[in-house]
């Protein structure tokens, strides 16, 4: 990994930068092009710069990534005292070579140009990431949100936002367009959609003994199996012969009151600079 600090050291207010979007299927190390097929991807933003190929710094990505890969369950654990729920999900971001793997220039199978930004544009972002990366990052891939009539994006009905490698890239491409880079006009880009559809949500009170015995009989009751897929994962919650049903997001417990159609698990095109 590359330290941002002394990547920005380096940058000159003239240099220019080439952003590319960089897609890969998730947990391409363990299962291949899987991801391809059922269009779940890993995603990051990639910079070159206009310096002499091979000089210190003249190529990076800007990655969001789950710490660990046990990061969509918490780990019931039952002792003397009672039943507590610990999740293991942090996220953090990192700053690599443009190729992740340096035995392995494959590793990001699509590359789409999105813009360019100047040198100093580039500092200011690698200075906005570092304060990213301190606001205690959990990994969330699943959201909450209203039934949505259509697949055009409506941040109305987002209840509760997922936090993952996709939406790194989008929050980075808000701030970039609104610092000065110069982003394609051409380019449509895709994100996943995993969510849960529900008419409200309402956060718990963790301070409630009652309430946080009603959330772990909620996750305890969910089957102990392994899911096959991200659909297996959202139907067992949806399953739980429980009136009550819960999401853990951002650190915090929410009650969920499910609608049809229940779950959406699509990917489809997005504005990222809205």
């Amino acid at each position: 990994l590359l330290n941002a600090n002394l990547i920005t050291d380096s940058i000159k207010e003239d240099d220019m930068y080439r952003m590319y979007y960089l897609k890969s299927p998730m947990f391409k190390e363990v299962f291949g092009e899987l991801g391809d097929i059922l269009d779940l991807y890993h995603t990051s933003l990639g910079f070159i710069s206009d310096r002499e190929p091979g000089l210190p710094n003249s190529n990076f990505t800007v990655e969001f990534n789950a710490l660990t890969s046990n990061f969509l369950l918490p780990d019931i654990q039952h002792t003397s005292n009672g039943t507590k729920l610990v999740w293991d999900n942090a996220a953090g971001i990192k700053i690599g070579t443009f190729c992740r793997d340096p035995n392995d220039e494959t590793y990001w199978d699509y590359s789409d140009f999105v813009g360019t930004l100047s040198g100093s544009v580039m500092r200011q972002y690698l200075d906005w990431v570092h304060m990213y990366n301190k606001t205690g990052l959990t990994y969330t891939f699943i959201e909450v949100s209203k039934p949505w009539k259509t697949k055009e994006f409506n941040p109305d009905d987002l209840l509760l936002p997922a936090c993952d490698c996709m939406d790194f890239v989008w929050h980075s491409m808000s701030f970039l367009n609104a610092t000065g880079a110069s982003l394609s006009e051409v380019v449509h880009l895709k994100k996943d959609f995993v969510d849960f559809y529900s008419h409200s949500v309402k956060r718990v009170d963790q301070s409630d003994p009652e309430e946080m015995k009603a959330v772990v009989s909620f996750f305890d009751a969910l089957p102990k199996r392994v899911p096959v897929t991200l659909k297996d994962i959202l139907l067992d919650v949806l399953k739980v012969e429980l009136n009550r049903k819960f999401v853990y997001n951002r650190h915090e417990y929410y009650e969920i009151f499910p609608v049809p159609p229940f779950i959406g698990i699509f990917y489809d095109e997005q504005p990222c600079c809205n």
